[in-house]
């Protein structure tokens, strides 16, 4: 009885330590929403916030890295970012200063090559919404990532330029599994009238064999129909879904914890933690039941603005504490 009520009253300081964390966070994002609302009055003239608060996320101590020394992994991680020339300083410079520098190699993918960020270019500008030309962009990137960099890094993770990464806990959550036989790819499950597919924006991963399988199967295919073609509109992560599954990747159904708590989300922090705010296509569309928010390993949140990222970032990451000790 003394051995259980130990382990209950650690697993409860720990819901504690999770709670007053996020009470913290929407704090430091309430901070932020009021800075960003009187900025246009009180920032001077010919300052725009954007490059105010890349000197917030300049600023950031150079925190040690979490690596796989620490966790026990042995495998090695790239993660690439979709971004555009128009979002590199006000979306990916948040990325490249947070939870990019957390990843073994972490490439920005573009279609302009920008030496200076920099960003490599996979594709043409788009002509008409970029969005609508996210599976070209994305689907050379894994071209890219095959002839390039498979024979280097075990897992591959896609990301958003408003996606943030808990890096530390996606690694504990690949610790266990092989990259090369591991035939499923992991992320925000979404079910889109019967097919089965990771939210992009949510972020999703996989290893270094389904790569292989996916590039020298469907993409080598003309019966694959569009993942043969770089050149169609669509959504990203819909056709690349499809892709995964003829090659015999399957979306994961295991991409949640222990308490059924999901891992990866397609919704900013705000939204997750409040049901009321969770839209329609979210409730009808989640393959996992949505039960709460969240999970103390949590993996990923989309949406995220710059300057909440380098507030969530600080956090997690420069803030000890003290809980234990009262």
């Amino acid at each position: 009885m003394l051995i259980r009520g130990v382990a209950a009253s650690s697993s409860g300081l720990q819901r504690v330590k999770l709670i007053v964390l996020i009470l913290m966070m929407l704090t430091m994002s309430y901070l932020i929403t009021r800075r960003e609302a009187i900025s246009s009055r009180y920032l001077p003239s010919g300052e725009s916030l954007p490059a105010y608060a890349g000197e917030m996320a300049a600023s950031l101590r150079n925190v040690p890295f979490l690596g796989n020394s620490v966790l026990g992994n042995k495998f090695k991680l790239l993660c690439f970012v979709i971004t555009c020339p128009q979002n590199l300083d006000t979306k990916a410079i948040y990325v490249k200063k947070t939870w990019g520098s957390r990843c073994d190699k972490t490439i920005y993918v573009s279609d302009v090559q920008n030496d200076a960020f920099p960003t490599i270019k996979v594709s043409d500008p788009p002509l008409r919404k970029p969005h609508d030309f996210l599976w070209r962009k994305t689907r050379n990137t894994l071209e890219l990532l095959y002839a390039e960099y498979m024979d280097d890094f075990d897992w591959f993770l896609k990301a958003d330029d408003d996606t943030y990464v808990l890096v530390d806990n996606l690694r504990r959550f690949l610790r266990d599994k092989d990259p090369e036989t591991d035939m499923e790819f992991y992320g925000k499950a979404l079910n889109l009238t019967g097919r089965v597919y990771n939210s992009g924006g949510g972020a999703y991963v996989f290893g270094k064999g389904a790569l292989r399988r996916v590039v020298e199967g469907p993409f080598r295919n003309i019966s694959a129909g569009r993942c043969t073609k770089a050149d169609v509109a669509g959504s990203e992560d819909v056709i690349m879904g499809q892709c995964f599954n003829i090659a015999g990747v399957k979306t994961s159904q295991k991409s949640v914890d222990a308490d059924g708590l999901e891992l990866f989300h397609a919704l900013d922090l705000a939204k997750e933690l409040n049901p009321a705010r969770w839209p329609m296509w979210y409730k009808k569309m989640s393959v996992h039941p949505l039960l709460r928010c969240c999970s103390s390993r949590v993996i990923s949140f989309h949406y995220v603005q710059g300057p909440d990222m380098v507030a969530l970032h600080y956090l997690l990451y420069n803030v000890t504490s003290h809980m234990s000790h009262l």
